[in-house]
């Protein structure tokens, strides 16, 4: 009950709901849309230009691209959940992590989508949840009232 890693419904006295990890979800979701783009480009045309990967024929650019969207569109997927569920936050960014890696195969979103992407996986894993209000701390430590006097005379 006194877990902090999950939202928890709002007007429960005494207990904050921790902060979503909006950082982490904004920096994902970005990466994850950078990513998305140039798989889009390299499915679209071959564009060599777009791609990192130079050595890489034409004609393998577009397999490419659909790495690159289908990992895009984890990373955004990662992000949104990190909105919703704060219980996983750990897994949650290690697949942020895991999923800008193999978007590196494909170009990486201009390689700054999977660093973005990996950036808020580890910000996701590292930065513990904080209380939505400041006040929090003085409700959940609140100082216990002195003991009842004893009737026992000596």
């Amino acid at each position: 009950m006194s877990d902090p890693s999950h939202r928890r419904p709002a007007g429960t006295p005494g207990v904050p709901a921790p902060e979503p990890p909006t950082a982490a979800f904004f920096v994902a979701f970005l990466g994850g849309v950078l990513i998305i783009v140039e798989g889009l480009a390299l499915l679209a045309g071959g564009s060599e230009p777009l791609s990192i990967l130079p050595a890489v024929s034409s004609s393998a650019l577009p397999p490419l691209g659909g790495i690159g969207v289908a990992a895009g569109i984890g990373v955004v997927a990662v992000g949104f959940s990190l909105q919703e569920n704060l219980r996983h936050r750990v897994g949650v960014g290690i697949a942020a992590i895991a999923l800008g890696a193999l978007a590196l195969a494909s170009g990486g979103g201009f390689v700054v989508g999977s660093v973005l992407a990996i950036a808020g996986g580890l910000v996701a894993i590292f930065r513990e949840p904080v209380p939505l209000y400041a006040e929090a701390g003085r409700h959940e430590h609140r100082a216990r009232s002195p003991p009842a006097p004893s009737s026992r005379r000596p």
